[in-house]
């Protein structure tokens, strides 16, 4: 009796009109992704160039800063969408509707007519690529971060190296 309540015309709108917004909301992270990745390396190099690893911590600092604002934004074009839409008349319930699905925290029943329910699963899976997208960048992010850690306390590890040697380890 459950598969014949199952609603498959609503069900391909919602993969539509998900995927539709999914595009968008990875576009939108692509773009500003790169662009973070790309100033983060930038500022990395000429820190290094110019004897300042010591910067290179503000920058990571920046740069997963901004990263955050990416997601934020994210959430915002969700909420948008689904208040423009009309799916969702109040503005703030969209914010967190919207978060609640892209964080995958689900701290919020879904507020999604009857018919459009299925939209929360795309939110979610636009939130999954999004952070694995992010989160994978600063990993790589890290290389920068230690070699500046390294070099801002090189002496220390200078004299930790001479100490093993003079002792014999």
């Amino acid at each position: 009796m459950a598969l014949q309540s199952f609603d498959s015309f609503g069900f391909v709108r919602d993969v539509v009109a998900g995927v539709f917004m999914l595009a968008i909301v990875l576009a939108f992270h692509g773009y500003w992704l790169t662009r973070i990745a790309f100033r983060y390396e930038l500022n990395c190099r000429l820190s290094f160039a110019r004897q300042r690893p010591q910067y290179v911590f503000v920058h990571f600092y920046l740069a997963v800063m901004a990263l955050a604002l990416v997601h934020i934004a994210a959430v915002v074009f969700w909420a948008l969408a689904l208040t423009l839409s009309g799916l969702v008349n109040d503005f703030t319930q969209s914010i967190l509707f919207s978060g609640s699905c892209y964080t995958t925290l689900g701290f919020m029943d879904n507020i999604l007519p009857v018919g459009w329910r299925s939209l929360a699963i795309i939110i979610t899976l636009s939130g999954l690529f999004s952070m694995a997208w992010s989160t994978s960048m600063m990993i790589s992010m890290t290389d920068h971060f230690r070699e500046a850690w390294i070099k801002k306390h090189e002496d220390l590890v200078r004299r930790i190296m001479d100490s093993d040697k003079r002792e014999g380890k």
